[in-house]
């Protein structure tokens, strides 16, 4: 029922002694926008430590495939394959190829962000034989619901930070390049502009916030060797809204744990766990907004005031 990313070994360890149903891994090369990586040699024994606690292993491959890496790609799969892998997170259709293939298919979660917004797309990844597809966060509850009835095995992103904009540029790299350019007295380096505004020198990755004029909230970004993710300046929580989605056939909820600290994930699955069994939550547990559940996203003309 619950997926949770994994964002660090301890965050791992929690997530297994909490029995989360589903805990998501991620692998340098092919999954993005993490903050630590899985060394490739320790996932079969990761795999198999999941699953001596009778829970599911995933692996983020969420990367946009180009010509030349497909052979890395499938090389990817086998690794996946080989470990015992349970599901497998995709956003490029390449991907589906390529799994079909290697006869893994049903065990893909097609998670393309923002264009997952049907039951007619949804339902037509579901009949090429993936094992779920995940709706985008954009869509209303009244919209999910809907989709739920005719689709079949949707997933929802039910708590975390949602990618309010992708792109395969380093736009934070060519920001700093633009600043230093503008003031050609300058002598200092881009990277140390960079460096300056780093807040997480345990990771690989950079993190910053980026702020607009007229809005208050800042927005987490996030460059890499993909390119560049900003995200939303608040997670999404689905806690008044969990036990409907369930009882319309809803049974795959994601959490992501990214940006928060290792216990996160734990405090947030008891929480809505105990929200569906009608126990008493932990109220300084809960964090986020549900506004985009009654947000339309899209409004015609004839709409407008």
């Amino acid at each position: 029922m619950f997926r949770v990313s994994a964002n660090s070994k301890q965050e791992l360890e929690n997530l297994i002694n909490a029995k989360s149903d589903g805990i998501i891994l991620a692998l340098p090369e092919f999954s993005i926008r993490q903050i630590s990586f899985l060394d490739p040699e320790d996932l079969e024994n990761t795999v198999q430590k999941i699953h001596e606690h009778s829970l599911l292993a995933a692996v983020n491959a969420m990367k946009m495939l180009e010509e030349d890496e497909i052979e890395e790609a499938e090389e990817f799969l086998k690794l996946c394959q080989s470990a015992g892998v349970d599901e497998i997170y995709i956003a490029d259709e390449g991907w589906i190829q390529l799994a079909r293939k290697m006869d893994l298919i049903d065990r893909l979660i097609f998670q393309p962000e923002t264009l997952m917004v049907n039951s007619y797309d949804a339902k037509f990844y579901l009949d090429q034989g993936l094992k779920s597809v995940s709706m985008a966060h954009e869509l209303t509850l009244d919209e999910i619901l809907s989709c739920a009835s005719v689709a079949g095995p949707i997933e929802i992103l039910i708590q975390g930070y949602y990618s309010w904009m992708s792109s395969r540029r380093p736009l934070l790299s060519n920001y700093f390049e633009e600043i230093k350019s503008m003031n050609e007295s300058d002598q200092s380096d881009p990277e140390d502009l960079k460096n300056k505004l780093y807040e997480n020198e345990s990771s690989d990755n950079q993190l910053y916030w980026i702020q607009e004029q007229k809005r208050a909230g800042k927005l987490p970004v996030i460059e890499d060797s993909s390119g560049t993710t900003v995200y939303s300046d608040e997670p999404i929580c689905s806690y008044d809204e969990i036990s409907l989605l369930k009882e319309h056939g809803i049974n795959r909820f994601r959490i992501d744990t990214l940006f928060e600290d290792d216990e996160y994930g734990v405090r947030q699955l008891a929480l809505y766990r105990n929200i569906l069994n009608q126990k008493p939550i932990e109220e300084s547990h809960k964090k986020g907004s549900d506004h985009l559940y009654s947000m339309k996203t899209v409004t015609r003309k004839d709409q407008m005031v």
